[in-house]
């Protein structure tokens, strides 16, 4: 993957934009309201959220961690790029499960190559410049960083404060993003922790393909 090409690549991941119809998701009253839907709309939002999604072609399996989901309708599929929004199954499907916090996870994938590398968290803030970091963490396969603004211009409502990383699955560049309410502890530090878990659980997920295969 040639330095031009990595860079575009990357920048694509990084700041992709959240498909603005998907939003109400992560209202307060999505649950009440799927409470009161009828048997057949039931149905049809219980399909509408799933435990896992596969992305270009299966080499990227994103699946969150345990009580989050993912939102069918925010799938997108490319020959070269995806994309999947996860919030609680709670309130994706309106039945009662596992209380975890209510947060948006976005996972943007671009297909790279064999020799293609995760961005560091350098160029991550490069990327998101002006806005400020608050914090930054790397190790060998995951890249975090911690930013003071832009949050609440993707959730309404939300914290200015959010995550985003970015790492390397079968040769594919993935980027992560977490959004939390404004003044969760999930847009403070802890989001950090929930947004590793998720990087472990698509890890986990993915199939484990050979170099260049």
């Amino acid at each position: 993957m040639s330095i031009v090409r990595a860079a575009r690549a990357a920048r694509l991941l990084l700041l992709g934009g959240l498909p603005l119809p998907l939003m109400g998701c992560f209202g307060p009253d999505t649950g009440a309201l799927s409470f009161l839907a009828s048997g057949n709309e039931k149905t049809q939002v219980a399909r509408d959220v799933l435990r896992k999604a596969s992305l270009l072609g299966g080499d990227v399996v994103v699946r969150g961690p345990e009580g989050y989901c993912v939102d069918r309708r925010s799938l997108r599929h490319r020959d070269t790029s995806g994309f999947a929004l996860l919030a609680s199954c709670e309130s994706l499907s309106g039945v009662r499960g596992q209380q975890v916090e209510p947060v948006l996870m976005t996972v943007s994938v671009v297909s790279g190559g064999p020799e293609v590398q995760r961005p560091g968290a350098t160029e991550i803030a490069a990327l998101m410049a002006p806005a400020q970091v608050l914090a930054a963490h790397e190790d060998a396969d995951l890249s975090l960083v911690h930013f003071a603004s832009g949050g609440d211009g993707v959730l309404p409502g939300g914290d200015a404060r959010h995550w985003r990383g970015g790492m390397v699955v079968n040769g594919n560049l993935v980027g992560l993003a977490l959004y939390a309410q404004k003044g969760g502890a999930m847009a403070g530090g802890d989001g950090r922790r929930l947004l590793t878990e998720l990087a472990r659980s698509i890890r986990r997920a993915s199939p484990d393909r050979p170099a260049g295969g």
